[in-house]
């Protein structure tokens, strides 16, 4: 694909070589419109590396030599060429009411939740590792909750719209209806010694 923008370059060179070796056009002319033409080369591809166009929902990723940061769009974002060792451009992530997002930073391992409703643009170390909905509980239903790290439990009522932590997970069940006249044995499933 880059190459067909250098085409008229090649031309040019090639015309040069032709007009030369019938002696239309002399030696050191010859040395100077191949130049030009390498300079025109050299510019097309320095220009390619460095002008950067980004839409509304795109973000420019940039890996220098020493660390990597990002630009949000939309704009046009010029970079020195001889600066950085890549770019990219990379997708925003539409989130909706109900949607969320598990984001780990890849030094420092550290996990979150992004909710929506947004337009999420990662930081520079950042990658999606979970995209989910959350959980809608309705007027009869409960929702178990657990901590993965410590283990603890808690139980939300609904209705209302759940989104989890970062190291969180839920059971959904639902609740039972009892007329005047009706009970329930409760037990604790959970051995307790002491």
């Amino acid at each position: 694909m880059s190459q067909i923008p250098m085409l008229p370059a090649i031309l040019v060179a090639g015309l040069a070589i032709g007009a030369a070796s019938f002696q239309v056009i002399s030696i050191g002319l010859l040395v100077l419109i191949l130049l030009l033409c390498a300079a025109l080369v050299v510019c097309f591809v320095a220009g390619q590396r460095s002008l950067h166009f980004l839409g509304q929902d795109e973000q420019l990723l940039v890996e220098g030599f020493t660390g990597m940061y990002v630009q949000n769009g939309p704009g046009t974002f010029i970079l020195n060429p001889f600066t950085h060792r890549s770019a990219s451009i990379r997708k925003a992530e539409t989130l909706g009411t109900m949607d969320y997002l598990k984001v780990r930073h890849t030094v420092e391992g550290k996990e979150r939740i992004e909710k929506g409703p947004q337009l999420f643009f990662p930081a520079p170390y950042e990658q999606i590792v979970e995209r989910s909905k959350g959980l809608s509980l309705g007027s009869t239903e409960y929702a178990i909750i657990k901590d993965l790290l410590t283990g603890e439990k808690s139980v939300i009522k609904g209705p209302c719209m759940w989104f989890p932590g970062p190291h969180e997970d839920a059971q959904r069940g639902s609740a039972v209806s009892l007329s005047r006249t009706e009970y329930l044995i409760v037990e604790d499933s959970i051995l307790r010694w002491g």
